[in-house]
């Protein structure tokens, strides 16, 4: 696999789950339910996190 593919493959995989913590943190703090809103706090760290994680040059050594 060449390395452009590597690179496509690696932006898209972060932004994933990047959008997926946006996106709960946005629409979780609509909701009534309390106990809901405390338990998808996690998720929105991990989704971050992981997906700025994924777009950093350690990945992806070859582009730094």
């Amino acid at each position: 696999m060449n390395e452009f593919a590597l690179v496509l493959i690696y932006f898209f995989y972060g932004l994933a789950f990047f959008s997926m913590g946006l996106q709960v943190a946005l629409e979780g703090g609509k909701t009534t339910d309390q106990r809901l809103r405390h338990a998808l706090r996690p998720l929105v760290a991990f989704g971050i996190i992981h997906g700025a994680g994924i777009r950093t040059p350690t990945h992806c050594p070859r582009l730094a």
